[in-house]
């Protein structure tokens, strides 16, 4: 196993593991972006071509929560996937309580596959964005890909915390672990979500490095074949 993600996983054992549009319109897609919560941050859709480049369709923005939702009307279906990308915005860094930003250089991302008339609800992570990520190495965007990809970043991350949990990093929306009232009312697995980033958190304290630098080198040494 690799050395970050053990650091990760005896972190998270440490730790204690375990907006929607207006009322008449349809939305398309919603969700959180959660880094710990990015507020005021901009969402941007795109659609992924036949040569995997995107096509950028629309923009919304975060609530002080980190919710976000996109209009059914604004959103051009069709394409094979759809990349949900997030920059700007605050949140609070939760292992040195220091305010961050996510950068338009090193934005966070998530991938849906959008359908007219279906309403999608999907996480924007750093868990989702290493998904993201070896899908784009592996220059394969299909929804059997994704299913695996994130099933190896739950199993790779948890490790044997992993056993028993059917933890869905995309349709699962992770809580502030410090707002009592979001935790009272959290299922078991968005509390599992939220601990997962507390420890990536965490890891980027421990070692010194960036959310992008923690999040590419797991992206790269991520073990999809087990």
């Amino acid at each position: 196993m690799n050395k970050l993600i053990k650091l990760l996983l005896t972190t998270i054992l440490t730790l204690g593991l375990i907006a929607c549009g207006d009322d008449d319109t349809p939305v398309g897609v919603e969700g959180v972006v959660h880094a710990n919560y990015v507020k005021h941050g901009d969402v941007k859709l795109y659609g992924v071509k036949n040569d995997h480049s995107k096509q950028y369709i629309t923009v919304t923005s975060t609530d002080d929560k980190g919710h976000y939702s996109m209009l059914a009307s604004a959103i051009t279906y069709g394409y094979q996937a759809y990349i949900i990308e997030a920059t700007g915005g605050e949140y609070k860094d939760e292992a040195t309580a220091e305010n961050r930003v996510i950068s338009v250089e090193n934005p966070l991302e998530s991938v849906v596959y959008l359908n007219a008339g279906e309403v999608q609800q999907v996480a924007v992570t750093p868990a989702t964005d290493i998904v993201v990520k070896t899908l784009r190495k592996d220059d394969n965007f299909t929804k059997a890909a994704k299913t695996t990809v994130a099933n190896s970043v739950v199993k790779n991350l948890l490790g044997a915390l992993a056993d028993g949990i059917a933890l869905d990093l995309f349709t699962t929306m992770p809580v502030d672990l410090t707002d009592a009232e979001a935790v009272s009312h959290a299922t078991d697995n968005q509390k599992v979500y939220a601990s997962l980033m507390s420890g990536l958190s965490a890891l980027q304290k421990v070692t010194g490095k960036s959310l992008t630098e923690v999040s590419n080198e797991l992206a790269a040494e991520l073990d999809t074949q087990n």
